[in-house]
Parts: structure tokens; sequence; C-alpha cells
């Protein structure tokens, strides 16, 4: 037999059933754990063919950070001039391809790519007859001076993994963190052998030419920036990114207390 509620509980029965259709009607707000993202430029420099892209985009995605490739402007810059038919050693097409850059709109993107006019570009940057000439145009003072807008507007932001060959020496040398990516040249013909096909050998040789044009030439040449950490893309590129990940969150914590 059921008992009787107590006076009391009866007598406040009705605002005790309020309450609870109140909180019954009111929608529950579920909090998703926040993810800590990281503060600070990342600098990965490295030579060409090294393994710097995959390093840098998985870096990136663990620090949950935006990741930006430097080196795809200079690419753009050398297609641009490579569809116009203009050769870097001509004073008159250099000036031309300077004017054509400045009426090109370009942005590099926060997951490493590049829009050239509002269209994605990568597949047609990624090729021989682009690597075989963007050292050239990549080593002229003008072309460096037109691009560096398009350089500083991806840049300059408050975090972010950053790759390229003058990114701790030139472009944010105020980088919390720089890490420099090497490769021999056996290392380096594997890397690319697989994406070039029947043209590993010359895009390996092209990458080696455009290494020494680039630590050559007169304006910003590519250095190991000084206090850089050396590391080697080319066993297990995740793996490497969880070791550095787990660094720089740490130094980031201490940096904290």
């Amino acid at each position: 037999r059921r008992r009787a509620a107590p006076g009391w509980l009866e007598a406040r029965r009705p605002q005790v059933e309020a309450q609870l259709s109140a909180l019954l009607e009111r929608p529950v707000k579920l909090e998703r754990p926040r993810r800590r993202h990281f503060a600070g430029i990342i600098a990965i420099d490295g030579a060409a063919g090294s393994g710097k892209s995959p390093l840098a985009r998985a870096l990136a995605r663990r620090l949950h950070v935006p990741h930006v490739g430097t080196g795809l402007a200079y690419r753009a810059a050398a297609l641009l001039a490579l569809e116009h038919g203009l050769d870097p050693e001509r004073p008159a097409d250099v000036a031309r391809l300077v004017r054509l850059l400045a009426g090109t709109p370009m942005v590099l993107t926060d997951d490493g790519g590049i829009t050239v006019e509002g269209a994605p570009l990568f597949a047609s940057l990624d090729t021989l007859p682009v690597e075989e000439r963007v050292a050239a145009w990549a080593r002229l003072p003008e072309v460096r001076a037109a691009l560096r807008p398009v350089l500083d507007a991806a840049v300059q932001v408050r975090a972010a993994v950053v790759e390229g060959r003058d990114v701790k020496t030139v472009l944010r040398p105020d980088a919390v963190a720089a890490f420099y990516v090497g490769v021999d040249d056996a290392t380096r013909a594997a890397l690319v052998r697989g994406r070039a096909g029947k043209d590993g050998k010359r895009l390996a040789a092209a990458m080696r030419a455009r290494d020494r044009a680039d630590q050559t030439r007169a304006e910003a040449p590519a250095v190991v920036p000084r206090g850089a950490v050396r590391v080697k893309a080319d066993a297990d590129v995740e793996a490497l990114a969880d070791r550095l990940a787990r660094r720089l969150r740490a130094r980031g914590a201490k940096g904290r207390r």
C-alpha cells in the first residue's frame, strides 16, 4: 500500500513540480574539451626535397596551428614566367615578371597551399620545368621584393608552422623555435623517385642545383639558421612530428609557469 506524502511535501508539490519541469525543458549544453593551441611561430627551413613540407604539415596538425609554405610563392612566380616565356637573364623580362606579379592576386593559405587569382594551385608547381627554373628567379632581388608582401601577409600571424629557406633568417627571426631539415643526395633521390617517375634523376639534379644557387645568392642566401635544431625527415615523419610537438609543448608549459 502506497504511503501518503507528508503534509509539508504536499504543500510544496506545485513548486517542486514547476522546478523539475523547468529543468527538463532547459537545453543541456555539453562543453567539448578545449584544444590547446600553440602560441608562436615555428620556423622550418631546409634543403630542396628534404621532406620539410610533410614534416611542417604534420607538426602544424599536432599543434592546431596554420601551416604556411613560403616556397610556393617562388614556384608560382617561376610558373608565371614559364607561361609567358620569360628569361631571368633578360632585364626586360625580369621587369615584366615584376609587373605580372603586381597584377596577379596571390595568397598563401593556412593549409600549406597557395591560390593564384582565387584558384588553388599546387600540382602544376611540383613539376620538373618549375623546379629547374625557380632558383634562377628566386635569386633576383626584384622578384623577391615583389613577392615580399605575399609572404608577409601569410607569416605575420600569432601562431603558425612556417616552412621555407629563409624563415628564421629573414621572414620571422623572432620565431620561438627553429628547425633545419637536412638531406643527403641518396635520400633525396629516394624521396623524389616515387613522385617523379622517369624524371626522378633530373628532378634530384635540379634540386641539388637549386640548393647551390640558393646558398650562394647575394640576397638572403639559404643557410642553416643560428640556433636551429637539425633534423632529418627521411624516416618516419609522423613519429618525428610527435617528438617535436611534445618538445614544443613542454617548452611552452615551462614558459607559462
